[in-house]
């Protein structure tokens, strides 16, 4: 299962007429904060101050406040009014599976709203988290409209040239929550999940050293770079041309570079993978659901934890030989957005899905910081993830005809 960026910017034209539309409609983006802010992020304070606060440039802000205006109630209704606005994009996971796009806009959930969670931008680059909220009142994906509430996180990321007009542009949705509130089933083997559950080894005593991590993707700190940009990238990003030009070519202040090196200095020199930790206890205790919008309250694969019962990923036998690889990134003083793979080889039980070391591979995006880590956290593709572990998707009917 691969899903690559540049696969999805494909749909960037047709995006690019959408948001240009929504930009004609919308308050004009300024150099400077508004005294009142957009709907879109309406209540939002800790986001307001954080905006505020952060040192942007008139660029930045100018970005940032299109963005805000776009989603505003005011925009997306006059958006919604255009006959000739292109079809909604953001769940590529659920077209393929289904066998179609289908998520209409008017009739899906007509009384949509946009509210942002988090939002960054360096440069002529935006990166954001949102919440789609409203009621299913039409068919989506075949589940036929019921009038109960929804809620759809999304991720985005734009550029925008030197006139404010956007360029570039992806959506993802957290598609595997929407497929369950839809009335979406999926089931996990009850047999592995025993086994899983019986292979985890005992807790230490009390008072027992901790053992060595569970795979957090930082450990100590990395030596400093000697030279700007270094004289060998780190294997995370060496095969990425494009990431590689602009982190080269961007004005950075010594905190972004502090904070760049420590994210992508995660894989040893040479590519090879990092060494799998050694086998330790596993804390299966699933978490209190904290919703759909709760920063810095989920971090991995939370939601399969809901549905399965039980934390069902153990580094150290479920994907041994897993390497991260960064997509692209955004960072602005101490804050940071990016989109990285997770790869390897599936040779041990996954959610109680029996590894026999087929490929797997997984996105996950991160907003987060080193000294306020006011971000959204960590949010995995859960429902391609679940796909590759074996699980299966059901769809009532047939997909309509493109």
């Amino acid at each position: 299962m691969k899903f690559s960026v540049k696969c999805l910017l494909q749909a960037a034209s047709v995006a690019a007429l959408v948001l240009s539309f929504s930009a004609s409609n919308a308050a004009p983006a300024r150099d400077s904060w508004p005294a009142k802010w957009p709907s879109s992020v309406e209540g939002n304070t800790r986001l307001q101050d954080d905006l505020v606060k952060t040192d942007y440039t008139a660029e930045e802000k100018r970005n940032i406040m299109t963005v805000l205006n776009e989603m505003s109630d005011e925009s997306r209704a006059a958006w919604l009014k255009n006959p000739k606005r292109a079809p909604h994009e953001g769940f590529p996971g659920l077209d393929k599976y289904y066998g179609s796009h289908d998520f209409d806009e008017v009739k899906s959930i007509p009384d949509r709203k946009d509210r942002l969670v988090d939002i960054i931008a360096k440069g002529n680059r935006v990166a954001g988290a949102f919440v789609i909220s409203g009621h299913h009142q039409g068919e989506i994906y075949g589940f036929k409209g019921d009038g109960k509430p929804l809620q759809i996180l999304e991720i985005f990321f734009r550029t925008f040239d030197a006139d404010g007009h956007t360029t570039d542009v992806v959506y993802r949705g957290e598609e595997l929550q929407l497929y369950v509130a839809l009335g979406g089933k999926v089931e996990f083997p009850k047999e592995g999940i025993a086994a899983q559950i019986a292979s985890n080894p005992p807790a230490p005593p009390p008072g027992a050293a901790p053992a060595a991590g569970p795979g957090g993707r930082r450990g100590a700190q990395p030596t400093p770079w000697t030279t700007w940009p270094p004289a060998q990238w780190p294997a995370s990003v060496r095969d990425n041309p494009k990431l590689i030009k602009y982190l080269t070519e961007t004005q950075w202040t010594d905190e972004e570079k502090r904070l760049i090196q420590n994210t992508i200095d995660t894989a040893p020199p040479g590519g090879a993978p990092r060494a799998a930790p050694p086998l330790r206890h596993v804390d299966l205790t699933v978490q209190p659901p904290c919703g759909i919008s709760c920063p810095n309250g989920r971090h991995g694969f939370d939601f399969l934890d809901e549905l399965s019962g039980f934390h069902g990923y153990f580094p150290a036998t479920s994907v041994p030989d897993r390497v991260e690889t960064i997509e692209d990134m955004i960072v602005k003083g101490n804050r940071i957005w990016r989109w990285f793979v997770g790869h390897g080889h599936q040779t041990g039980y996954f959610y109680g899905f029996p590894g026999d070391g087929h490929p797997i591979e997984w996105r996950e995006v991160e907003f987060g910081g080193l000294v306020t880590p006011n971000g959204l956290g960590i949010r995995s593709e859960e429902l391609q993830l679940y796909v590759a572990m074996g699980g299966k998707l059901q769809f009532p009917g047939k997909p309509k005809v493109p």
